[in-house]
């Protein structure tokens, strides 16, 4: 793997060389000034010396004037300095000290798993792997162990590219670790997506008894309800060109984003309908523990429903005599398979203003799956939700987040909690890592 080495370039670009430090760049431009001076100090002397020796013997001609002649010397002396820094010698970029080829994974202690990448241990990390394992057949740049960790470097605190190298301890380029990021995360969504779309092994009639009963045993006032829907927005950085900006522009929030939605089961599972490989490269779309959708650009929730498809499947996994319903809020359609909240226009009264609170008690831990402190995608993957880093049309944004609700699925697989599952007092059992991992059968795709 070709490594950076000694240049010489000019003055300007080094200090602009963010690869360098600002005490890095400023130390090698004086040590270049000072090397500098010494060498025109040396030349001063020298020639004086010898015009002196030259006067003593009579060798100068009788107009000559001394005041002149060191007037020059000096001035020489100053462009010497000054020519001699317009160029420095770019000295090899070191991007991790003692950086390796291949991550050190022994250098990493139990805190240091907990605060760079939102592990418990080594021991979590190499379950995850090997479950990820059998599933990623694309050749990747690194190993897909290195590969994975690197995604979590990079996303789990907001980082940059060069912080996230320094954090491996590898001797990557900043272009390698974005190639790796890349392919890693666009491998796995690839993979992934239709499963994160719906995964019909949760919606099974026998899932779908447990799911309902666990949110009526927490006082649901509704039968039927198994899962809950809602839409949110992805804040990204502002797009290149004027159709992507005016595709991905909310004039509600003044802010170009996406909306997505998700659904969740009473465990805390996510999931993501309605992709497709073609979104995958232009922007985040999808979210969710159970389900979620997004289209290009903010659009209605209602809209992302309808194009989803999701009411599609759980028609055709569900019996039609079931009372098997999500629960959304007021944006969405009323409907057999989904209710929500009654609006003021609806006929508004004590009893439905009761009822509302206590659906949206109920509907609270769809915010718990989105952004639970230390639990919520947006809080194992600040950076995905990081609108500096989602440049659409760029990165793989939409890759970046399918990724990022894998890894959560699985990380809630591999604890056994999470604030949703605690909520509803783990009735509702949350699949082991291998249950969650295992291949679907043809019938479940």
């Amino acid at each position: 793997m070709p490594r950076p080495r000694e240049a010489i370039v000019s003055a300007d670009r080094l200090l602009r060389d963010s690869r360098f430090s600002a005490s890095a760049r400023r130390a090698i431009f004086q040590k270049r000034k000072d090397y500098a001076s010494k060498v025109a100090l040396a030349f001063f002397l020298q020639t004086l010396a010898r015009l002196v020796t030259e006067h003593r013997a009579g060798l100068l001609p009788d107009d000559f004037n001394a005041d002149e002649a060191i007037l020059f010397l000096c001035l020489a002396a100053t462009n010497m300095v000054k020519n001699a820094t317009r160029e420095l010698e770019r000295p090899p970029v070191v991007i991790a000290e003692n950086g390796t080829p291949h991550v050190n994974l022994a250098r990493f202690t139990e805190t240091a798993w907990a605060q760079c990448f939102g592990l418990t241990n080594a021991a979590q990390f190499e379950r995850l792997a090997a479950a990820l394992a059998p599933h990623i057949n694309e050749h990747l740049p690194v190993p897909l162990r290195e590969a994975l960790l690197a995604f979590f470097a990079l996303f789990h605190r907001s980082s940059r590219l060069i912080d996230a190298i320094h954090t491996l301890g590898v001797s990557w380029t900043v272009p390698k670790m974005s190639q790796v990021i890349n392919q890693f995360a666009l491998a796995v969504a690839k993979k992934f997506q239709r499963r994160l779309a719906f995964d019909a092994r949760f919606f099974q009639p026998d899932w779908t008894t447990a799911a309902v009963a666990a949110v009526a045993a927490k006082g649901s006032p509704l039968p039927g309800i198994c899962a809950f829907i809602d839409g949110t927005g992805q804040n990204l950085a502002r797009p290149k060109g004027k159709d992507n900006q005016a595709a991905f522009y909310s004039g509600k929030d003044s802010k170009h984003t996406t909306r997505y939605q998700g659904v969740v089961a009473p465990n805390g599972v996510l999931g993501v309908p309605g992709y497709s490989d073609a979104h995958l490269d232009v922007g985040c779309r999808d979210l969710a523990y159970l389900n979620v959708l997004t289209p290009l650009g903010p659009r209605h929730d209602a809209y992302i429903l309808e194009q989803s498809g999701l009411l599609d499947n759980l028609k055709r996994v569900w019996p039609e005599e079931t009372p098997w319903c999500l629960l959304g809020d007021s944006a969405y359609p009323r409907s057999k398979r989904l209710v929500r909240p009654a609006k003021r226009d609806e006929g508004w009264t004590a009893t439905t203003e009761a009822l509302n609170a206590e659906l949206g008690r109920l509907r609270i831990v769809i915010e718990w799956a989105f952004g639970a402190s230390g639990y919520g995608v947006a809080s194992r993957f600040e950076g995905v939700v990081d609108s500096r880093r989602m440049l659409v049309g760029e990165r793989p944004v939409s890759a970046y987040m399918l990724t990022a609700v894998l890894l959560t699925n699985m990380i809630v697989c591999d604890d056994q909690s999470n604030p949703v599952a605690q909520y509803f007092g783990h009735k509702l059992a949350i699949p082991s890592l291998t249950e969650y991992m295992a291949p679907l059968s043809p019938s479940e795709r």
